[in-house]
């Protein structure tokens, strides 16, 4: 900066009377200005994270850098200056070429913060839909599932320090949160947590019939492939409610009839929904649970043997205990905390006449892929 303003503002064969108080002035004006110059540069570092905000401040600068050389430029090109003029010229030439066209200038990639992206099974790459990624959206959901684990909720230090995020990304997003009422602030103003508009968004549509609306086209499609009935069991007050329930298209079935409550302790369906309760739900679902008619009995020690099996094999294949002939196949629907929301049952009924239906391990196999169409899947 020193030589350019000397040989901007310094005519030829000035003394030294001409450019001491140049110097000085440099000196006194030029640290403060190169301080203030840092200073923004380090807060412009996130917002030119963006390439395209990236390649406006560039041009701009390099178009400031060119109007800068026009004084220089005034004087004619055959005087003695020129012979100063031109080095500079081709000196910034270069520079200002990467800043415009970016073909030579690597610009430092910062690493990225916060959680990372969730891979493949098994694999080292993003999954395939990470490329469709929305940096701002996914901090405001991660701040969501951040204070739905906290009861008490977290200040903005905390939320900052488990976020790994700078204070000003996590200010403006908590700001946002808290003004379309999804995050509350404290009486204090200093702790964050969720409010109940999530709550409240989630049961404008009752969770059931939502549940009941996504399964019908799945069990509907097992149906077909496997020739039999299909029922899907939850938990209500202690026993098992028939939430849905579709015959098979050959006309030849079992079923059990949406709306009944079958017993908890002596059918395939509730059984799979204590295996995969967790140790609080199970022992809940237990002292809540009311024998009912006809409900064979079971001890404490039998049951849970039946758990650990079922907990093993991931579905519970039997006998049923309530009609000859039926092979009950049940496997668990499972929610994002991998515990049971529901359950798909098949009332297996082999047929002995000359039609060839899919055999019992083909059944099972089709209900798995059933119940894992349903089950909550992390993406």
């Amino acid at each position: 900066m020193a030589v350019t303003i000397m040989s901007a503002y310094v005519p030829p064969g000035a003394g030294l009377l001409q450019i001491a108080p140049l110097g000085l002035m440099f000196a006194v004006l030029g640290f403060p200005c190169s301080s203030v110059w840092v200073g923004f540069g380090s807060a412009l570092r996130s917002y030119l994270q963006d390439p395209f905000r990236m390649r406006v401040f560039n041009c701009t600068m390099a178009a400031a850098l060119l109007l800068s050389l026009y004084p220089m430029l005034r004087a004619p090109l055959r005087s003695s200056a020129a012979r100063c003029v031109w080095p500079i010229i081709f000196a910034v030439a270069g520079p200002i070429r990467a800043l415009l066209f970016g073909s030579r200038m690597n610009i430092p990639v910062s690493k990225p913060r916060g959680r990372p992206p969730k891979l493949q099974a098994g694999g080292d790459a993003p999954a395939a839909d990470d490329r469709y990624r929305a940096p701002a959206l996914d901090k405001g959901l991660d701040i969501l599932e951040l204070l739905a684990t906290q009861a008490h909720g977290l200040t903005r230090a905390e939320i900052v320090k488990e976020m790994d995020r700078s204070p000003n990304e996590i200010y403006r997003m908590l700001e946002r949160l808290v003004a379309r009422q999804y995050v509350m602030r404290n009486a204090g103003g200093d702790r964050y947590a969720l409010s109940l508009k999530l709550f409240a968004m989630a049961h404008m549509h009752p969770p059931l019939n939502r549940l009941v609306n996504q399964a019908l086209p799945v069990m509907d499609e097992f149906t077909r492939r496997a020739e039999q009935s299909c029922h899907m069991g939850v938990y209500d007050r202690g026993n098992v409610l028939i939430a849905a329930q579709i015959n098979s298209p050959r006309g030849w079935s079992f079923a059990v009839q949406r709306g009944a409550r079958v017993g908890l302790l002596d059918t395939a369906s509730g059984h799979v929904l204590l295996a995969y309760a967790d140790t609080p739900g199970l022992e809940r679902m237990l002292a809540e649970h009311q024998p009912t008619e006809g409900e064979v009995p079971i001890t404490r020690s039998q049951l849970d043997q039946a758990i650990a099996s079922i907990r093993t094999q991931g579905l519970l294949q039997r006998d049923s205990a309530q009609t000859f002939g039926v092979v009950d196949i049940s496997v668990p629907v499972l929610g994002p905390d991998n515990t049971a929301i529901a359950t798909l049952t098949c009332p297996y009924m082999r047929r002995i006449d000359r039609h060839l239906g899919p055999d019992l391990a083909s059944v099972q196999d089709y209900l798995r892929q059933a119940a894992q169409a349903l089950s909550f899947q992390a993406t």
